[in-house]
């Protein structure tokens, strides 16, 4: 059972593995620990913690070049059947370069 204990932990090791590219979930893995348990230490260690690993689906194709050519997110996302969100990510992951937000004057 993994320890909760917040306060007990004493592991020096966890903020440089975790600076050397270990997750917080192989931490807690290898460790008997639990993820709280390894987070809480980590940022104890004054470490900034990465930002997660959002996993996208693949870019449908042809989406980035209906985008450029006038697409609006939440049309794509209509389309697709995606949250604005995620189609935002896939076109920024794609390398595409958003529009400003808002309607076009006179449009």
């Amino acid at each position: 059972m993994p320890n909760d204990n917040e306060s007990t932990i004493d592991e020096p090791t966890l903020p440089a593995a975790y600076l050397a590219g270990a997750t917080l979930e192989a931490l807690a893995a290898e460790r008997g620990l639990s993820y709280r348990a390894v987070r809480a230490a980590v940022l104890a260690a004054d470490v900034t913690l990465r930002p997660a690993n959002v996993r996208l689906p693949p870019i449908p194709a042809g989406m980035v070049n209906q985008y450029n050519g006038g697409a609006t997110i939440r049309q794509l996302a209509a389309e697709h059947g995606r949250s604005y969100t995620q189609i935002r990510r896939m076109l920024l992951a794609a390398g595409a370069t958003l529009r400003p937000t808002g309607r076009v004057p006179g449009g």
